[in-house]
């Protein structure tokens, strides 16, 4: 019985592929040595879209650090996003959610 604005897909679900134009643009940068075995590399990314499925280009910025660990041999991300969300019925942006992602890569 819910009568609120719902909105596409569910989660942190968003639209990526589709018929259209899409766009990717990252940027970052690998500090020098700060200790002997870890190195830090802040990062910024930009994800441009307008798809069929929707009446509104929508954008999602990326912004975090990757702790690169042992020559880059493991790291650790931490990365908050901001992305558009899609209304369900009018197809356009009704608010920007947010999310903190924390991922791991180790190798052995």
């Amino acid at each position: 019985n819910f009568t609120g604005q719902r909105e596409m897909g569910f989660g942190n679900s968003q639209t990526l592929a589709g018929t259209g134009d899409a766009w990717y643009a990252q940027l970052g940068y690998l500090l020098p040595d700060f200790f002997q075995y870890a190195r830090l590399q802040p990062f910024c990314s930009v994800f441009s879209r307008n798809f069929e499925a929707v009446n509104q280009r929508g954008s999602t910025y990326q912004l975090g650090f990757n702790f690169l660990l042992n020559q880059h041999r493991s790291k650790i991300t931490f990365q908050y996003d901001n992305r558009p969300m899609y209304d369900d019925i009018t197809r356009t942006i009704f608010r920007r959610g947010s999310e903190y992602v924390i991922g791991t890569q180790i190798y052995f």
